[in-house]
Formats: structure tokens, C-alpha cells, sequence
């Protein structure tokens, strides 16, 4: 899945590049597209899913452009799944969250390692 975005995003890069040259050398093309291929590049590097990480010490989510966040094991007060957007939300005892997107692979194999390390019985289908 990352190299899949990796390459979506170098695609981007190139056709904003390529565009860019072509509106400063040549008067006659618009402006605006090379600013679209950038807002194309941003939503797509903003609207990717985050790496969730499954560990000896808990769950972590590693973000590209914020701080990263972590909830032990022992710290893991509820986990539910989420059926209006198929994702599954993690909840520390500090109200830390952690959000499993449904374009990750592996979402039953999370839930499976997280009720296996937390003192969770079940994941509901809703709040």
C-alpha cells in the first residue's frame, strides 16, 4: 500500500514539475494547472491512510505530519468498530485515540491482536 502511494505521489510531483515549466516557457498555457496538480499532491499525501503498529508495548500510529500517537497495552480501556465508516477506533485511558482506516490491510488480524493483549472481551459494532 505504501509504495502504491509513494508512487501515486511521485506521479503527481512529476505532472505538477512538467506542468510548471510548461506554463513559465510557454505564455499560452494556463496558469492555474500546475496549482492544481499541487492541490492534487497535497490532498492525496493528506488523505492517505496512517501506519498503525502493533508492538511488544501496544499500538502506535505514526503520522507524516503531526505527532505520533501510542497507547500501551495496559492502557487500552475500549475498542470498537465503527459499521458507518468500517474503521476501528482504539481508546487509551487519556482519551488518546487510535483509528484503524479500512483502506489498511489486516483490520481483523488488529482487532484480533488487540483483544488478545488488551483486558478487552469484545469489540461492539457501535458506541
Amino acid at each position: 500500500m505504501k509504495g502504491l502511494i509513494v508512487m501515486v505521489l511521485a506521479i503527481n510531483a512529476l505532472f505538477t514539475l512538467l506542468t510548471g515549466v510548461l506554463a513559465i516557457t510557454d505564455p499560452e498555457e494556463p496558469p492555474w494547472l500546475p496549482l492544481f496538480f499541487l492541490a492534487m499532491f497535497v490532498g492525496a499525501v493528506l488523505a492517505s491512510p496512517v501506519m498503525v503498529i502493533l508492538d511488544d508495548s501496544g499500538v502506535r500510529q505514526n503520522y507524516w505530519w503531526r505527532r505520533n500517537r501510542h497507547i500501551p497495552w495496559n492502557e487500552i480501556v475500549e475498542a470498537v468498530h465503527e459499521p458507518e465508516s468500517d474503521r476501528t477506533v482504539v481508546r487509551g485511558k487519556w482519551g488518546t485515540c487510535i483509528s484503524f482506516s479500512p483502506y489498511l490491510i489486516g483490520q481483523h488480524q488488529f482487532e484480533r491482536e488487540v483483544l488478545a493483549h488488551s483486558s478487552l472481551n469484545e469489540i461492539p459494532e457501535h458506541i
